[in-house]
């Protein structure tokens, strides 16, 4: 026979350490508890659990039988305890209500990866514009940058894998601003993820392409300590430099503060104000988080280079210290262990490249097989879905940093993608024409 399940609804209020919750107001994929359904143990399941609602259910056949009162009932320790769940409350982090969006792929890679192309191109205009006035006081090279800005939302909502993809891939011919290209794609990531609006995701973009404007005075020395979490003075000049070159533009305000706060820290060890938890702006929490990420992986003046797990992790030991925790995971959800243009190796022996995510199953991809298990390079790679035919058992097993390469071998890889992005015809002409190299 059926055990009877013995539901109630609970407020928030009278939640006891002991009961067992099996409903909340929000999905439990929400939650950081990873079953549907938790046993309380102490005050901070409690505590976490306020965030979550007014009210819940409770099966009183799972609970336990325990004397421990309810905070509001908890007397002799409320003040602490209350505290606690006020404190908590008001940590619940303020950018949440401005997280009311859910994006879907609206568009196929390979129609995305064709507009990824173009806004690479016009990315690199504004480069030399800004070069050439890098105090962005034409009103021309002011739209330009709020045009690839809006480009950069417009193709991270319509297919995140595209723009990812062609960061990894492709490079400006500058370091500073590859680096400045790529962070604006993290950040896209992780506001996707979050649900920002749009016009939040192109002013956290135009903030952080702008600072280039200050990293490219930064001298060689300046970039020593770039890779580490903790924010170096000499690196953080930037900010400063960058906000005296564009004193007199007619970049918008919000932008400006944005780009002023990138070097706060949460725990007020950044610069050049030393701020605190809520007095840096979230979007400037969002931008710092996502150029520490970059530089992790991609220490500029180095030439080393750290994998995508290798970096979050680096990132991750700095939750609720130098980052919100919060957003932390945010990152990680958005990014993932092997986004697109990751190379990996796969539990079967063979190498490749991942070219599209599998949101739901993050070891699963899509992915071209460049290498066989004995390490020779294909002819002709191959593209595979693993967890599909031939490849169901198959699981990526690790990200390498780079895979080794030579001229010949990229050109017959860019060949075997083009061909099955867009067919054999229009892949052809692509490889000719050189659009998509």
């Amino acid at each position: 026979m059926a055990r009877h399940i013995e539901t109630t609804e609970i407020p928030i209020t009278e939640l006891r350490i002991g009961m067992y919750v099996t409903k909340l107001q929000v999905p439990w994929s929400a939650t950081p508890f990873p079953l549907e359904g938790v046993l309380v143990e102490n005050n901070e399941d409690i505590i976490e659990l306020t965030q979550y609602g007014n009210s819940l259910f409770i099966d009183q056949s799972k609970s336990l039988q325990s004397t421990t009162p309810s905070l509001l009932e908890n007397i002799s320790d409320q003040t602490g305890v209350f505290v606690g769940l006020e404190e908590s409350r008001k940590k619940l982090r303020s950018w949440r209500k401005y997280c009311n969006r859910k994006y879907q792929i609206q568009r196929p890679l390979n129609k995305e990866l064709i507009r990824a192309t173009y806004l690479f191109e016009r990315f690199f205009k504004v480069i030399n514009a800004i070069r050439r006035d890098p105090e962005i006081r034409s009103v021309k090279n002011t739209r330009e940058l709020e045009a690839v800005s809006k480009g950069i939302v417009d193709s991270i909502i319509g297919h995140p894998d595209a723009l990812v993809w062609l960061s990894r891939v492709k490079t400006c011919g500058s370091a500073v601003f590859d680096h400045c290209l790529r962070t604006a794609i993290w950040a896209s990531l992780v506001g996707r993820s979050m649900g920002l609006i749009k016009s939040a995701l192109q002013q956290l973009n135009q903030a952080i392409l702008l600072s280039g404007v200050g990293k490219i005075y930064l001298d060689k020395k300046d970039w020593q300590h770039c890779d580490n979490p903790d924010i170096h003075p000499d690196f953080a000049k930037w900010s400063s430099i960058a906000l005296k070159k564009l004193a007199h533009s007619k970049i918008e305000k919000k932008v400006l503060i944005i780009l002023a706060n990138m070097t706060e820290r949460l725990d007020g060890s950044g610069f050049p104000h030393q701020k605190q938890g809520r007095a840096i702006h979230y979007l400037s929490q969002i931008a710092g988080l996502a150029e520490t990420f970059d530089l992790c992986m991609y220490p500029i003046r180095q030439n080393r280079r750290r994998t995508v797990g290798q970096s979050l992790c680096r990132v991750y030991w700095c939750r609720d210290r130098l980052f919100d925790a919060d957003l932390i995971e945010e990152l990680i959800q958005a990014v993932g262990l092997y986004p697109a243009g990751s190379a990996v190796e796969l539990s079967n022996g063979e190498k490749g490249v991942v070219i599209e995510e599998s949101k739901e199953r993050r070891i699963r991809a899509r992915v071209i097989i460049t290498h066989d298990k004995a390490g020779r390079f294909k002819r002709k790679p191959q593209v595979v879905n693993l967890g599909g035919r031939n490849y169901r058992e198959v699981i990526i097993r690790q990200e390498s940093a780079e895979l080794p390469l030579n001229g010949q071998q990229s050109k017959c890889l860019n060949k075997a993608l083009l061909r099955y992005h867009f067919g054999f015809i229009r892949g052809t002409y692509y490889q000719y024409t050189g659009l998509l190299q």
